[in-house]
């Protein structure tokens, strides 16, 4: 499992803000954003939110480092434009199967707003 302040920071990093920029994204201060990065202290689920949405992530991504795979967003979309993204998914997915790319026994999981997606 990975700490959150490690988590933070290459998001952080990764996006190249500085620990002030972050902090003022935030509406929190310098030393707090150096606080959650050496664990020494825990966001309030508030900022948890500010966080997650600042990088575009999952608030459980910041928390755990279990999940694996690529999450994006399909509010915007129309329903025939999710359908069409799960099916070229699954096009891809079948295509690592045959190729022995993935493990039958580990094959991945589409969700669309936290609903397990039967493949058509």
């Amino acid at each position: 499992m990975i700490l959150m302040g490690k988590r933070i920071k290459e998001l952080r990093t990764n996006a190249k803000f500085t620990q002030k920029e972050l902090a003022d994204r935030l509406g929190v201060t310098k030393s707090t954003i150096t606080a959650y990065e050496n664990d020494s202290r825990t966001p309030s689920y508030d900022v948890l939110i500010k966080i997650a949405r600042v990088f575009n992530v999952t608030i459980d991504s910041l928390l755990i480092d279990e999940r694996k795979g690529i999450y994006f967003s399909t509010e915007h979309l129309t329903e025939e434009q999710v359908n069409t993204l799960i099916q070229l998914i699954n096009v891809f997915i079948d295509d690592n199967l045959q190729c022995g790319r993935i493990d039958p026994l580990k094959k991945p999981e589409i969700r669309c707003a936290g609903r397990k997606v039967p493949k058509k």
